[in-house]
């Protein structure tokens, strides 16, 4: 971050990048048996893909820049430059070609995709009083390209759009507990969100609107297994959500609702290609958040969560029915609050239902209706310390796993879920 002597002005700019390489097994090949106990031998199994693996690079350089006329009345500009690639190759030996149903050479796959974006906003924002507001314009250019090798070199197309918004925030501060905020966002085109909410310590409330097109990847994409091009409407949704806030003595309890209408959804069908559903679906879904303190220094956190999903798509909406996530843990400090101290287990259940099966060389989750993956309790053992400005954190995963309770979960079809584990780390800030 960069000021000017008299503070009207900052620069603030930064660099990220993340990239990741996996050895893609194209999930385990299914036992003569047929019983789901018999693929739990991780590392034996016999997997689908003997040579093929997935890279994905993901960089983003972010600059915020501001100049402040008054406190009421400020010009911001932002600018982000992101860009996504993922390659999936495959020597195609035959049990490789064997997983593969179609593909246009059965040499070599090297199949990539790039998304790059630049996006600008350009905008006005403060503080009146109790009110605070943002107005902007924002242009977001766009460029998909795709390309598979054939024949010993690269087919390659791409697809660019650019695309211009206008936008608001409003923030109204009723008093230190209570707000009352709207935001509206409008494409030139046709597509927009907006939507408004009320936060208090009591409640919460919140409606929005949207109305967006269907990713890039779903409407064009060619591969050396896959080709399409489509035409989609764009996704429409209205969404509605309510929690309340009950802190009673020792206990405080969070219940919540949500109720979603979502319209010309877009997924990958079972035959793993991009479709897009006809009618409407509502998810309507309960949760209780638990939260509780006893015997001075144990907490106990509880999550739980209910899903239904009805409509005419509704099939195509793949969600376990029950959710829960719980936290129990014992906290103290040591040594003059010198060493901080939590040590507990981190609980996760989930019902079974039809979860969505993964497609490595697109790298997208599609429909299925063989594999029914079953409801598991997973739980996680774990030491967190403080010291000073020094944390390390100590974990057991897959605790259940590892005390023969259960033999493994599946994080997806034929994708065993990661087995007992140890896992390290520390993290440690050199400056006060």
């Amino acid at each position: 971050i960069l000021f000017t002597e008299d503070k009207k002005y900052q620069i603030l700019a930064n660099f990220s990048r993340l990239g990741q390489t996996v050895a893609e097994s194209g999930g385990i090949v299914p036992d003569i048996s047929g019983r789901m106990s018999e693929l739990f031998d991780y590392e034996d199994e016999t997997i689908w893909l003997g040579g093929a693996e997935t890279r994905e690079v993901r960089s983003n350089i972010h600059i915020y820049q501001e100049y402040k006329l008054q406190p009421f009345f400020q010009f911001y500009h932002t600018a982000d430059l992101t860009n996504q690639e993922n390659i999936f190759r495959s020597n195609l030996n035959p049990s490789d070609r064997e997983y593969f149903n179609r593909f246009k050479t059965d040499s070599i796959t090297d199949d990539r995709t790039n998304f790059r974006q630049l996006q600008n906003e350009i905008g006005l924002k403060g503080d009146v009083a109790d009110l605070f507001y943002n107005f902007y314009v924002k242009r977001r250019d766009i460029r998909y390209q795709y390309q598979y090798a054939i024949e010993n070199r690269f087919r390659k197309s791409s697809r660019q759009e650019g695309e211009n918004y206008g936008g608001f925030n409003l923030r109204f501060d009723v008093n230190d507990k209570t707000q009352v905020g709207g935001f509206g966002e409008y494409l030139l085109g046709g597509n927009f969100k907006f939507g408004g909410y009320v936060n208090t310590s009591l409640f919460k409330f919140s409606y929005e609107k949207f109305k967006y097109e269907v990713p890039l990847k779903y409407q064009v994409y060619a591969s050396n297994h896959y080709e399409w091009a489509n035409s989609f409407d764009p996704i429409a949704s209205d969404i509605l959500k309510g929690s309340l806030h009950m802190p009673l003595s020792f206990i405080v309890l969070e219940p919540e609702v949500s109720y979603a209408n979502i319209r010309k959804y877009a997924y990958f069908d079972t035959d793993t290609l991009p479709a897009q559903a006809n009618g409407a679906a509502s998810l309507l879904t309960a949760g209780l958040r638990m939260k509780m303190k006893f015997l001075k220094r144990f907490h106990l956190k509880n999550y739980v969560l209910y899903t239904n999903i009805s409509g005419r798509s509704a099939k195509v909406f793949r969600t376990p029915e029950l959710f829960y996530n719980g936290q129990l843990f014992y906290e103290n400090v040591f040594f003059n609050k010198n060493l901080g101290l939590q040590v507990g287990v981190n609980l996760h259940y989930q019902s079974s239902f039809y979860a969505n099966a993964y497609e490595p060389v697109t790298q997208q989750y599609f429909l299925q209706n063989e594999f029914l993956l079953p409801s598991y309790l997973l739980a996680d053992l774990f030491i967190n310390l403080k010291i000073n400005r020094a944390r390390v954190f100590l974990k057991l995963n897959n605790l259940t796993q590892v005390t023969g309770i259960d033999p493994g979960y599946f994080a997806s079809p034929y994708y065993t879920g990661l087995k007992g584990t140890f896992d390290i780390g520390i993290h440690w800030q050199f400056f006060d």
